[in-house]
């Protein structure tokens, strides 16, 4: 929705719009759509690079351990924004390959965080990214996803999300569940709620009964 969303902007700001600290390579004014690809492809790198690695608290109920959880899954939105970005033509394939680059630039110890990222993004994007011109190293990034889904220091769960995107590939890029056109109100909350037990799965919140909801929002 929201990569969407940044399309239709940037479609339809008017190109008489002109930003005066942004040159093209021509040295003419950025202007109309050009500027917010620019902001948001600027605001996207400046998030990537950052980084969401965080330790999270053993205690549950702190307000640190909500704030952790919050970036982390922050940080999994934003790959899913560029890969989805991607696919809509607003970013290029060198970018998301630069991506995919960081993200397994670990792997012979691979970060939990990197790993989840990788099998996002390569969900997300990687049908469009594995087109015959890309072959070649779409085989060397699978080469090294395949080498990380049999490290023994990861996860069970992280492994599973890596052998998920393998079995992707293989398949041609379709899903277990194919799209069978627009859904229902009833099947969107419960694609909803599936995503947010998935999400729980990987940042685990308290069991104990009587814990408090994550607030709607604690970052800007």
């Amino acid at each position: 929705m929201y990569a969407h969303l940044c399309h239709k902007i940037i479609c339809n700001v008017d190109m008489q719009i002109e930003d005066h600290n942004l040159l093209t390579k021509d040295g003419k004014y950025l202007c109309g759509g050009f500027i917010v690809r620019k902001y948001l492809l600027t605001k996207c790198q400046e998030d990537f690079e950052r980084g969401w690695k965080v330790e999270i608290p053993q205690d549950m109920e702190s307000e640190e351990y909500y704030d952790a959880v919050s970036i982390k899954r922050q940080g999994l939105g934003l790959v899913r924004l560029v890969g989805e970005l991607f696919l809509l033509d607003i970013l290029k394939s060198p970018i998301l390959h630069e991506c995919i680059k960081r993200l397994l630039s670990n792997f012979e110890t691979p970060e939990e965080e990197e790993t989840v990222s990788v099998a996002t993004l390569l969900t997300t994007a990687g049908k469009k990214l594995d087109e015959p011109e890309g072959k070649d190293r779409m085989d060397a990034i699978f080469a090294r996803v395949e080498a990380m889904s049999v490290n023994p220091g990861l996860l069970k769960r992280v492994r599973f999300a890596l052998l998920d995107v393998i079995d992707l590939r293989k398949s041609g890029w379709v899903p277990r569940v194919a799209d069978v056109g627009p859904k229902t109100i009833a099947e969107i909350h419960e694609e909803a709620e599936r995503k947010k037990q998935a999400e729980d799965a990987l940042y685990p919140t308290s069991s104990h009964p009587g814990r408090r909801s994550e607030p709607n929002s604690r970052r800007g």
